[in-house]
């Protein structure tokens, strides 16, 4: 059985006037089943009805690796990620599967994250770069989980299927 490693945490406090990217690390958090405690997500809150289906965004290393190598500057969290996995593909996550992240918490796979316009944020990107780096995004761009157990979570945790 494949066991991911969370190599980072994601997450950005609220400041008016920005974005919800790009995300900065952090040691450990609790996850609630609105999302992480200090992570402000202004997709779902702005334009999702505060869907839980999106309270958190998953990536996974493999495929930071791929857009590195297309020529992005891809850093960790910079995708609006709160949980950036290693030592597991990005198939290792499908739609309807439940994960265990840590040893208390529970998520299940809601949807696939498309690339939204608020990536241009991101200064490798930018509005002139948009929709080329969007189209790199295709299939890439991570998978948003509800939370079916909430639980602390630490960096380096492992992430297990269910």
């Amino acid at each position: 059985m494949d066991i991911g490693k969370i190599v980072q945490i994601n997450a950005k406090n609220k400041v008016d006037g920005e974005r919800g990217i790009p995300k900065q690390r952090v040691e450990n958090t609790i996850l609630r089943s609105g999302g992480l405690e200090g992570d402000y997500n202004v997709h779902r809150r702005e334009n999702s009805d505060n869907d839980n289906d999106m309270a958190v965004l998953i990536m996974t290393v493999d495929r930071i690796r791929e857009l590195r190598e297309l020529g992005w500057d891809v850093q960790y969290g910079h995708l609006g990620e709160n949980f950036t996995i290693d030592k597991v593909s990005y198939n290792f996550f499908e739609l309807g599967k439940r994960y265990s992240f840590g040893k208390e918490a529970i998520v299940e796979i809601s949807r696939a994250s498309t690339p939204c316009k608020n990536l241009s944020v991101l200064p490798y990107v930018g509005e002139d770069r948009l929709k080329i780096f969007q189209q790199a995004l295709l299939g890439r761009r991570g998978w948003y989980a509800r939370v079916i157990q909430e639980g602390s979570i630490f960096t380096g945790d492992e992430v297990r299927r269910l």
